[in-house]
């Protein structure tokens, strides 16, 4: 798997859309999953559902997809409990993520920036 994440409106999809389409270029046509699209309520799924829910997408797919996520811990920390909740399970799949990420790119206006490289040189 490789984690594309970075904050609102900083580029991620065309930047995973670019590293789909090099990919291509070699041969290996990598799906692109949004977590956001299919995890749309993070604060409805614990832990141990979303650990469940990451390994069955791993194993369907022998790993070989691009995955994005928005990062919440950048910007300004919510007085609402649940909200800041939220954030720390935001950070925690972020986190859970990488670890089982072979390549992880963190974009910042528009730029990626290679945090963990395992699997392409």
């Amino acid at each position: 798997m490789i984690l594309v994440f970075g904050g609102a409106a900083q580029g991620k999809t065309h930047f995973a859309e670019q590293l789909r389409d090099s990919y291509r270029s070699e041969g290996l046509d990598l799906p692109i999953y949004d977590l956001r699209l299919i995890l749309p309520d993070l604060s409805k799924l614990s832990r141990q559902d979303l650990d469940s829910r990451l390994d069955y997408l791993q194993a369907e797919l022998q790993g070989q997809y691009i995955c994005i996520l928005e990062d919440m811990g950048c910007g300004l920390v919510p007085m609402d409990a649940q909200e800041r909740l939220l954030r720390e399970f935001n950070g925690a799949l972020l986190q859970n993520l990488a670890s089982r990420a072979t390549q992880v790119y963190r974009v910042f206006v528009g730029l990626g920036l290679c945090l963990k490289n395992e699997g392409r040189d």
